[in-house]
């Protein structure tokens, strides 16, 4: 019998993962499965790393906010001046790169897009969003069930992890296999419940090609500390990740993001960014 952890999303929230790991080590936990996006948008992008590094996973794929450090790497970035959405990709990733330092902003941008592992008998596939893409909302968990069997349809893996869409979600496709999403660690959303100051992973509990039991684990976490070590390190965005983290309602949104783009003149430096910075 083995548990596995299941851990994404916790965008550069150091406080929110170090919750989740002290539980999952206090819940026995023997794996643990890294889904993506563990920096970018929160205070401490390194303390996440090295604190995953620790535990040494069992997988770590690429999400799509680290897919951008890649595209600035290769100096893709073209054309994005009426693009809100891209130019907070660069001043945040700016921010990352500062905080990691070459090594790992490099290595970060080299994680493969899906890897399958077997544990206990049962092949597992894990991505970000899709098998084939690490952002888009093809994944979303009240999409069809057509896109949830299209998942799954060029592996033949008994089960799906991914994570991209900060709601936990456990489907099923019409061939009879799991695909779980264990929510986001550092920036968990709900329309309806409340979930401000609660880091959202997994435990799935595996034997012998047996599915034991699934806990889907909401983790409190020191909400405040975590946005006091935002404030004193002046992350980019601070306005909207504090919203965000305080109501559990996504902010990130092509309006609010343009808000503060123009408020703050992030263009500017997104463009000083590209132009000068050597990624």
């Amino acid at each position: 019998m083995r548990k596995l952890a299941l851990i994404g999303d916790s965008h550069g929230n150091y406080q929110a993962l170090k919750a989740v790991l002290e539980d999952a080590h206090n819940q026995n936990v023997d794996d643990y499965v890294v889904l993506g996006d563990i920096t970018n948008r929160g205070p401490e992008p390194l303390e996440c790393v090295e604190a995953l590094q620790q535990v040494k996973p069992l997988t770590w794929i690429i999400g799509n906010h680290e897919a951008v450090y890649r595209s600035l790497i290769d100096h893709q970035f073209t054309g994005f001046e009426d693009n809100p959405k891209a130019i907070m990709a660069i001043i945040t990733s700016a921010y990352d790169r500062e905080k990691l330092g070459k090594e790992k902003f490099d290595w970060l941008s080299q994680l493969p897009l899906n890897q399958e592992v077997k544990v206990e008998g049962i092949t597992f596939n894990i991505f970000h969003s899709t098998p084939t893409k690490c952002r888009g909302g093809f994944s979303y968990p009240t999409n069809e069930q057509a896109n949830f069997d299209e998942l799954m349809s060029q592996t033949d893996a008994d089960v799906g992890i991914y994570g991209h869409t900060h709601r936990s979600i456990l489907r099923m496709t019409n061939d009879g296999r799991y695909i779980f999403n264990p929510g986001s660690v550092g920036m968990p959303v709900s329309d309806r419940l409340e979930i401000s100051g609660k880091a959202s992973y997994g435990i799935l509990t595996i034997d012998h090609r047996s599915v034991l039991s699934w806990d889907q684990r909401n983790v409190p976490y020191d909400l405040e500390k975590e946005l006091q070590i935002a404030h004193e390190r002046e992350i980019p965005y601070y306005d909207l990740y504090e919203e965000l983290l305080r109501t559990g309602k996504f902010t990130f949104n092509q309006a609010k993001v343009a808000a503060e783009n123009q408020k703050c003149d992030y263009l500017t430096q997104a463009l000083s960014n590209v132009e000068k910075i050597e990624w």
